[in-house]
């Protein structure tokens, strides 16, 4: 396969192939592909003429539009490297971000126009602010229009194309579950490697209608869109997203694929379903039957979530993505709903592992649970990495492109040891096994009770993989390997059809009585109950356990929390009741190892901090359930909550 050494250089292909066709459209406007391609050119060189040096940063704080698309494709056409910022952000946030990166210049729009004045005095790098559209409060003289600068191109301006000096396109900033945001460094490759993967995995042409509804600032909308860009496909752009916008567009453009995310599907079944349960001249049930692809990433969907997509979109063939910002979005995907033909699996049984191998080695010991979340994209290599303290044993490889190999002890192509990083290690190495030919003859086989499977940390190698966290050599060294494997942060394992299943995060493990239990685990069991519309499940100091296993759950609206106590007025509205006992003995009757059964069950009214991509922030959720615990009475106290930081006080918390 042949990449374009740039993410600009498809521009080329997309202004003779779209050329007189709309490639963009967003809130009235409309543009052809050649339009789109003449902007962006002028944008780069007037960005030249402007001043910008190759290796320049720029930083972007805008809602999505064809004018972000824009400037996401002319910055790193004109040989300097753009910075998105999450227009969610606050003023100190984006100052941070933009004092990190060094930039010399800040694109706005309406919504963060308001930001400018701060942001002088706070970034002295800043050079130059350039205003996209028009509307938002009116700030001074200093800010430039976006159109002056095409302007400074002339006339009939033609696409010129050029690299930062370490070929640097992107620094996209990750969500920040823990500490402040990270600014990724991804080069031309590993975004050009990323677009094709989703091409051939997904199957994306220059037939298809994207609706954007994935921001531009993280790195699942940015890929996408380049996908998209790649094969000459049509944008469909939203500010922001909203159901009644998003069902509009869809079918006023015949909108063919899309990316979501499992919060996003909440919110389009339950419209969905109200409106087929309250139907009016003005909100009416609706289903799109141009949708031909959903991608869904950020989490695994529900069998509820899934069914939702399944009735809303009937002829779409939804599939599931797992990735990273570090590893340039998607790293594995996965098919679970074909309407043409039966999926290689019920969707049951890859979001549940409901069988507990032998294992005779506790350093490896693993029970039942897990997501399946795919195989490697081309290109893609992915390892399960244990230690232990004897010599490498080989384990199972499936390699290049066209075929997978089982490699043991006595195979002639394996090492006893490998040296460095590897000593001591026990690892399972994937790299693709692509193929249809392979992927049909091994697709339904199961695991025997009598194999056994090694759970450790997840890695990848690749050309996807980023060149490093800007300005934080230290992280990059606890992230980044010498031999060019990432650790991911996530624990997982995989089956012998090189499929990758994932238990947790890595940080997300508690340690419990000398066992380990994966929240994810627990949280996909609360989940199921028909109480539960939600969980968080984490780990509190306990004197004699370490930690203890706790979960918050939220309720669904026609439930009551009682704990085996009924009160007057739940008597009378008789609403359907479930407390921490009732949640426990549910655990336990649906066969969850005792260790992993919650210690505490604890109710949470309102929703739970989340991160600006949807992920539960455990370490304020933490907080919130050890301050419920020092609430309850004396009797009720876990003796967890007893031991304190000498002098201080707080809580001894785990560093896992």
């Amino acid at each position: 396969m042949v990449l374009p050494a740039h993410i600009g250089e498809p521009l080329r292909f997309l202004k003779s192939a779209r050329g007189r066709d709309v490639a963009t459209a967003c809130e009235g406007r409309v543009q052809t592909g050649a339009e789109f391609v003449d902007r962006i050119a002028g944008l780069s060189i007037g960005l030249r003429r402007l001043g910008l040096q190759p290796g320049d940063r720029a930083c972007i704080a805008a809602l999505n539009s064809e004018w972000y698309l824009e400037w996401l494709l002319a910055v790193p056409s004109a040989g300097c490297i753009i910075a998105p910022l999450n227009h969610r952000w606050s003023v100190e946030e984006a100052s941070e971000a933009i004092r990190e990166v060094g930039a010399s210049l800040l694109v706005v729009d309406h919504q963060c126009v308001g930001w400018c004045p701060a942001l002088l005095r706070l970034c002295p790098s800043l050079k130059w602010l350039v205003r996209l559209g028009s509307g938002g409060p009116q700030i001074n003289s200093f800010l430039i229009d976006a159109e002056s600068i095409i302007k400074l191109a002339g006339p009939k301006p033609e696409l010129e194309l050029a690299c930062s000096p370490d070929s640097i396109a992107l620094i996209c900033f990750t969500s920040g579950t823990t500490g402040r945001p990270k600014g990724v460094s991804l080069s031309h490759t590993a975004l050009n490697v990323q677009s094709r993967a989703k091409i051939t995995e997904v199957g994306y042409s220059s037939n298809d209608t994207y609706l954007h509804v994935a921001t531009l600032c993280h790195i699942g909308g940015i890929s996408s869109a380049l996908s998209i860009v790649m094969v000459g496909g049509c944008h469909i752009l939203l500010p922001k997203f909203e159901i009644q916008a998003a069902f509009r567009s869809i079918e006023e453009h015949n909108v063919t694929a899309m990316i979501v995310v499992p919060s996003l599907v909440s919110d389009m079944a339950s419209y969905h379903y109200n409106s087929a349960r309250n139907p009016s001249e003005f909100v009416r049930p609706r289903t799109f039957s141009s949708m031909r692809t959903v991608l869904n990433g950020a989490g695994s969907l529900s069998q509820d979530q899934l069914k939702a997509m399944q009735d809303i979109f009937p002829s779409a063939k939804i599939m599931s993505a797992y990735g990273m910002t570090e590893a340039c979005s998607s790293m594995t995907f996965l098919l679970i709903h074909d309407p043409q033909k039966s999926a290689p699996e019920s969707y049951n049984n890859l979001t549940s592992f409901n069988r507990t191998p032998k294992s005779s080695e506790s350093w490896h010991t693993f029970h039942k649970g897990g997501v399946c979340v795919g195989k490697p994209a081309p290109h893609v290599e992915i390892q399960i990495l244990t230690r232990k303290p004897e010599s490498y044993l080989p384990g199972i490889i499936a390699k290049n492109f066209t075929s997978m190999e089982i490699k043991g002890p006595d195979s002639k192509s394996s090492s006893s040891r490998l040296p460095g990083f590897w000593d001591s290690t026990r690892k399972m190495l994937f790299a693709l096994g692509g193929s249809k030919q392979s992927q049909s003859l091994i697709r339904d086989r199961a695991l025997s009770s009598e194999e056994e499977l090694v759970v450790g940390n997840v890695l990848t190698r690749g050309a996807h993989v980023m060149e490093g966290y800007w300005g934080r050599p230290d992280k990059t060294r606890e992230a980044l390997h010498a031999d060019g494997w990432l650790d991911t942060g996530d624990v997982g394992w995989m089956d012998e059809a090189g499929r990758l299943w994932l238990l947790g995060r890595q940080k997300d493990v508690i340690k419990s009585g000398g066992e380990n239990v994966y929240a994810s685990e627990v949280e996909r069991l609360l989940v199921k109950h028909p109480a539960v519309s939600s969980a968080a499940v984490v780990g509190v100091p306990d004197h004699r356990l370490g930690e203890a296993v706790t979960a918050m759950v939220r309720l669904k609206p026609d439930w009551v929390w009682c704990d085996g106590r009924m009160e007057a007025e739940d008597a009378m509205t008789a609403k359907q009741r479930t407390g921490e006992k009732l949640l426990r003995s549910y655990c336990q009757q649906q066969g969850l190892s005792r260790y992993k059964v919650p210690k505490f069950i604890l109710m949470q009214e309102e929703a739970f901090p989340v991160t600006t991509t949807g992920k539960v922030k455990k370490d304020e959720v933490r907080d919130m359930a050890l301050a419920q615990l020092s609430s309850r009475q004396p009797t009720e106290k876990s003796m967890a909550l007893k031991h304190s930081v000498a002098g201080e006080g707080k809580f001894i918390r785990s560093r896992l």
